[in-house]
């Protein structure tokens, strides 16, 4: 999940959109595209992620989180890395014949992250089939979303080798999860994720 980490974000889950109606039009667009679901996703972290977690207890919890230096650190380490899997990932999915939606190369510098949790949450409710988890995805509010999405509608969801993801997997590793993060606000929000995947 993608974009937009410097602005204010809602911490909803569901995500509450600060440009709902600017989603919506480029939801459209995306069916001008893609139609029917037969579309893979690819659900990486991208501010997130186990990248995320080890850079900030070896070097961001030393900074100053609203800094330059803290979010020019955090880019090179973490987004940037965590991209460039994605990006590699997708390229081999593409060779093999899929054909893949990834996060990566959409660039919305006005949207919040709920802006993006909300957007690419109904891009995988109409269009997709397929989300493929890459690994780590655990560890992103934006994947863990993503997995509820997918689950709530029946999608199928698989890790990076293939394997298929279930319910009661991926509650066990958000669980997990919440025993390693250093932001209360993560460990709320997976809390709030567990509920809603247990009740579906």
């Amino acid at each position: 999940m993608s974009g937009g980490q410097h602005l204010s974000d809602r911490n909803y889950f569901p995500p509450a959109p600060v440009h709902r109606e600017d989603c919506l039009e480029l939801l459209s667009l995306v069916e001008s595209v893609l139609g029917a679901p037969n579309v893979t996703y690819l659900s990486t972290p991208m501010t997130g992620g186990p990248r995320n977690i080890e850079w900030y207890d070896r070097v961001g919890r030393f900074l100053d989180s609203e800094s330059v230096v803290y979010h020019e650190r955090h880019h090179e380490a973490v987004r940037i890395p965590n991209q460039l899997a994605a990006l590699a990932l997708a390229k081999r999915l593409r060779t093999a014949g899929a054909t893949v939606v990834e996060p990566v190369t959409f660039v919305r510098p006005s949207w919040s992250q709920s802006d993006f949790y909300f957007f690419w949450g109904e891009v995988i409710r109409r269009f997709v089939d397929r989300v493929i988890f890459m690994d780590g995805w655990e560890s992103s509010r934006g994947c863990v979303w993503e997995f509820y999405t997918a689950t709530s509608k029946h999608i199928r969801t698989e890790n990076e080798a293939g394997a298929v993801i279930s319910c009661a997997d991926a509650i066990n590793r958000i669980r997990h999860q919440i025993q390693k993060v250093r932001n209360s606000k993560d460990a709320r929000y997976f809390k709030i994720a567990i509920n809603e995947l247990e009740g579906l």
